[in-house]
């Protein structure tokens, strides 16, 4: 039994060859919609929506390098042209770069926020404008738990750039009315491979 329907609804998701982008992207799928598949490696899309076409899903894919703004223009106007609107954007794509805090590099950094934040708030830019006009359109930044949490021996340049799903959302509030929204998910993280804060500062 379906607890609601996306049919006829055109979804993007970033990030989606793999991982929670493909899990997320199967999901929206089995509920109907037409999911459009993004990230870099045009071999991993199409692996990645065979699968879901063999469950009975309806998709597409746009491989684009979400670091390079010229490309996500280009991408969001190639799904346009071939599907005529963009209901729902999934910026789920990031990166995590494991690397001792003093050890880690500008470099590093930069690389971190150009794909888990600019590249985020530069497609929900593009998608959004569309979405305005049409007066009908939802936009989910997907971060992480990890920005909750103080790690004492922290070995990331990832969690910072969690942080931004809650701003890039109050970015685009003056925009909101009855028909477009914009909300922001941070998946739950196993206490399995990530132990509790109490367990941390005991350390």
């Amino acid at each position: 039994m379906k607890l609601f329907s996306l049919e006829g609804q055109i979804a993007l998701v970033t990030g989606a060859s793999r991982g929670l982008g493909f899990a997320m992207a199967s999901a929206l799928a089995s509920a109907g919609a037409t999911v459009i598949l993004c990230a870099r490696s045009r071999t991993s899309l199409e692996a990645a929506a065979e699968s879901i076409r063999k469950t009975g899903g309806d998709v597409d894919i746009e491989p684009f390098d979400l670091t390079d703004q010229n490309a996500i223009r280009n991408g969001v106007r190639n799904v346009l042209a071939r599907h005529g609107r963009i209901d729902v954007l999934l910026n789920n794509a990031g990166i995590c770069e494991w690397s001792d805090f003093l050890q880690s590099t500008v470099d590093m950094w930069q690389r971190t926020m150009d794909t888990n934040v600019t590249a985020a708030y530069l497609l929900a830019q593009e998608v959004a404008r569309p979405m305005i006009e049409r007066g009908h359109g939802r936009i989910i930044n997907v971060g992480s738990m990890c920005r909750c949490s103080a790690v004492r021996s922290s070995k990331r340049t990832w969690p910072a750039s969690t942080l931004l799903p809650d701003s890039r959302n109050r970015s685009v509030q003056s925009w909101v009315g009855t028909a477009f929204a914009a909300t922001a998910s941070a998946p739950a993280t196993s206490s399995r491979i990530w132990p509790s804060p109490s367990r941390r500062i005991r350390k």
